[in-house]
């Protein structure tokens, strides 16, 4: 049986659309499994994996797909009147996010790195004068790393970053919107070792899905 034609429950569990983002986010996701997801089942012959790899086929990609007027894609085989509202809404719905004004640069890194809150991760930031981005590292990503423990690492790969202001960005999966002692000691060895040369540390940033704690806002710069 070709891969095209099993049903999503006869893939092997890793392979699922929806197992898959649960394990590794959305961003992981293949376009047709995004399109799986989004239409959720097949129809007229065709499975939801064969039938979404034929509307990127023949439509030339997500791009076109997605500005394609839903009425147009309602006389596609399998879709129908209810399958092409949602894909319509979808669609609409990510032109309008587009549309939004825009962030900083800056912003708009972290809005890309950080775009899932649901891993561990450290970045730091490199600003010119003006606010712009001029490089970043990451530093750190993953649960059961010590910040401490791996801070000769950490240090090591700030040294050939370019020259500027530094903002650490951290994501907190807990939830937690405040430092850990951990999170408190490692800024001050990262702003100790910054004094060194042409770069400061800005702030530090800790993310979480209820907000945003700031250390130079909490007066800890």
């Amino acid at each position: 049986m070709g891969e095209l034609s099993l049903r999503v429950k006869d893939l092997d569990p890793s392979l699922r659309p929806r197992e898959k983002a649960f394990s590794f986010g959305i961003s992981s996701l293949s376009d047709r499994e995004l399109l799986c997801l989004i239409l959720s089942s097949g129809g007229k012959g065709k499975g939801v994996v064969e039938l979404s790899s034929c509307l990127l086929t023949d439509f030339g990609g997500l791009a076109s797909l997605s500005g394609t007027p839903f009425l147009m894609l309602e006389r596609e085989k399998g879709i129908g009147r209810a399958k092409s509202t949602l894909l319509g809404a979808c669609f609409e719905w990510g032109r309008r996010m587009g549309r939004k004004e825009s962030g900083s640069p800056f912003q708009d890194a972290i809005r890309r790195d950080f775009s899932e809150l649901g891993q561990e991760a450290l970045y730091a930031y490199f600003l010119g004068e003006r606010g712009e981005v001029k490089g970043k590292r990451l530093l750190l990503r993953g649960g059961g790393k010590s910040l401490m423990g791996e801070k000769k690492a950490l240090f090591s790969s700030l040294l050939y970053a370019p020259d500027g202001d530094v903002v650490l960005v951290h994501c907190h999966p807990s939830g937690l919107p405040l430092p850990s002692k951990e999170d408190l000691s490692f800024t001050a060895a990262v702003k100790e070792f910054l004094r060194n040369f042409s770069s400061g540390l800005k702030d530090h940033l800790i993310l979480t899905q209820s907000g945003v704690y700031s250390f130079k806002g909490n007066g800890l710069l």
